[in-house]
Order: structure tokens, then sequence, then C-alpha cells
């Protein structure tokens, strides 16, 4: 772009051929007035006899043949503008096809640059992400409780660069744990930031049901006053002792399954709305007594919402079936089992939403860590 002190040209002029759009806007003017055009102001204060030019247009280009001139009246990228102030020569005349050429490959270049800048601009965008998706990666566990009482086998997957999928397991006492599994709404870059915040509250959360409760609407009132429903999470969160016992909310989430070594399934109900839906929820704690061999199984709605190549759902059935199956096996196993199974069921093909599966198992007679 020129400063105006140095872009010497009739403006009314050029506006004019990029408005009407002619192939080639050739114009001679006057300065008495006499014959030909009477000049404009800025014309005649530049002492212009001869005006030519050709509209730029935007074309969308491949190999030559494919090139395609748009036809778009907004699409007009620029000008091509010859003057003349020697003499009311028409400077079209004998060189219309070399004006119409070099019209052509100038458009092209100016859209090639175009690309290229969005290519780079894509490039920067795509660099940021890896970034972000490389940080949200390392705020996963980077190592589950494997043995002892208390084991998990867990994976995430996210859609895009970044998801609102996030799992968490950590000690919250000498014989105690707690696990949470969230899915914020929506996907992408504000689903993950929501996803990180819920991590941290759940970094300061306790394992009693009092204290569940308090942070389950501490957690909700704080996200509502800053996106006023607009983003939300579900929330399943539970605390086990060595003894067995499980307390645990579900704000909204899947039902969790509590498998028995027996083969029975048990689903673990919704006890309140999902965090940040509604100001002034609250939360249901519940309890349970688990058995020696139990496993839970935690897991958001991208599992059972998995498309097949018929746009079949993967849905609950079957995964409790696969869940029933496998109900006798290890934790490790029965995960496995279950990620195979919807990668088997969508034949490896695109992901629409985050995944996440987690498979706690209660094992008090394993040895002490």
């Amino acid at each position: 772009a020129l400063p105006k002190t140095d872009l010497r040209v009739p403006m009314t002029v050029i506006q004019r051929s990029l408005r009407q759009r002619r192939e080639l806007l050739s114009m001679s003017f006057d300065p008495s007035g006499a014959a030909g055009i009477d000049p404009e102001s800025s014309i005649a204060h530049l002492e212009l006899r001869s005006v030519v030019c050709v509209p730029l247009v935007r074309v969308r280009t491949g190999n030559v043949e494919e090139t395609i001139v748009s036809s778009n009246m907004s699409d007009t990228v620029g000008v091509l503008y010859m003057d003349s102030r020697g003499g009311a020569a028409d400077l079209s005349a004998g060189n219309r096809e070399l004006l119409q050429t070099l019209a052509l490959e100038a458009s092209t270049i100016l859209e090639n640059a175009r690309l290229l800048e969005e290519e780079r601009a894509k490039q920067r965008i795509e660099e940021e992400l890896n970034v972000a998706r490389g940080i949200q990666k390392d705020l996963l566990p980077r190592q589950l409780p494997v043995t002892g009482w208390f084991r998990v086998a867990g994976s995430s997957i996210p859609s895009q660069q970044v998801g609102g999928d996030y799992f968490d397991v950590r000690r919250t006492g000498d014989a105690s744990w707690a696990a949470v599994v969230a899915d914020v709404s929506g996907k992408g870059v504000s689903s993950a930031l929501l996803a990180a915040l819920l991590q941290g509250a759940f970094l300061l959360a306790s394992d009693g049901p009092l204290d569940i409760a308090d942070m389950m609407q501490r957690i909700n009132r704080f996200l509502y006053e800053r996106t006023q429903g607009e983003k939300y999470a579900t929330f399943f969160y539970c605390a086990v002792n060595s003894a067995g016992r499980m307390s645990w909310a579900n704000a909204g989430h899947c039902a969790p399954f509590l498998v028995h070594r027996d083969s029975r399934v048990q689903s673990l109900r919704t006890t309140g709305l999902p965090l940040g839906m509604l100001e002034g929820t609250s939360y249901q704690v519940e309890q349970t007594q688990l058995e020696p061999g139990d496993k839970l199984v935690l897991y958001t709605d991208g599992l059972t919402e998995s498309e097949n190549a018929d746009n079949e759902f993967y849905d609950t059935h079957r995964l409790r079936d696969i869940i029933r199956l496998h109900a006798s096996s290890s934790f490790t196993d029965l995960h496995q089992a279950v990620v195979a199974s919807v990668d088997s069921f969508t034949e490896g093909g695109l992901i629409s939403d985050d995944i996440t599966a987690v498979v706690i198992e209660y094992s008090p007679d394993a040895p002490a860590v």
C-alpha cells in the first residue's frame, strides 16, 4: 500500500472500473471539455489525457487448464492501471490480448500469495494447538496405580488437537483414593480450558461425603457465574477407602457401570445436573460397598456415541455386553477389551467426539505397595 501522497492516480476512475467490472475501461479526456469526456477535478489536477483500467479478479488456481475466473463482483482484488499525460491515445489499442494476459497473471499471483498467507496462518495455529495438545496430555495422570488394593487403567483420545474430556486419580490419604471423569460441552480450545479448570478443582477436593457435595456446588457456582450456562460439564467423582466404602456423585455424566465378578452389572445413576448449567444446583452423594474384585467402568459419551460406516451408534448395550463378557478379567484386560471393541466397531474411522474410558478395580487381597 502506498501513502496517498505518493499514489498520484484518479481514484474515482479506478473505483468506477472496480464497480463496473468492465473487461477494459479505456477513457480519453479533453482538458477543454470540447470533445471526449470532461475531466474530473482529480484528473485535471494530474493533467491526464488517457487512462486504461483492467480489473483484477480473484481466480481459483489448479493447473493452467483449471484456472477459473470468479464472476462475483465482490471478488475484485485490484486493478491494472495505465495513464498518459502526453496525448489522448487509446492505450488499449493493439494491446488488448497482452493486457488481458497480464491481468490474469497478476490475479493468479495475488491469489497464490493470499493462499500462502492462509497456509502460514494455519501452520501457526496448528503449531500452537500441538503445544496445547502436549500440555493437555501432560495434565493427564502420568502414572496410574497398577498394584495394591486400588488399581486403574485409563485412556483419553481427543477428537481434535485438544479436547474437553478429562480423567484423573489421586491418593487422598494412606487408605483412600479418589477418581474423576469429566466431559465439558463442545470441543476444542474453550472446552480444554474448562477441563483444566476441573482438574484444579479435583486436586483440591477431599474424600468425605460432605466435602464431595460442597465441592460439586462450588464448582457449579464458579462455572455458572463465568459462562451463564453456555458451557457446562458432566462430572463423575468417587472416593474409595481400603475397606471398600465408595462415596460418589454424578453430575449428569454417563452412568458408570459397577461390575461384579459374577458378571452382575449395576449402573450408578445421576445425582444432579451437569456442573455450570443452572445456578444453585445441589448434588446428592451416594455410598456403596465394593466387594473384592469389583470393577468400576467410567466413560464419556464419545465412546457410546461412536459411529460405524452405517451411522449406527456403539451405544450402551454393546458396552454392557463387552463388560459382562470380561467381568472376571483383570482391570487392564477389561479396559483393553472396551477400547478394542469400540475401535473394531468404528473400523478405525474418524473420531467425532472425545473418547475416554477408565477401569478401576478394588483388590483388597492384593499385596500392599
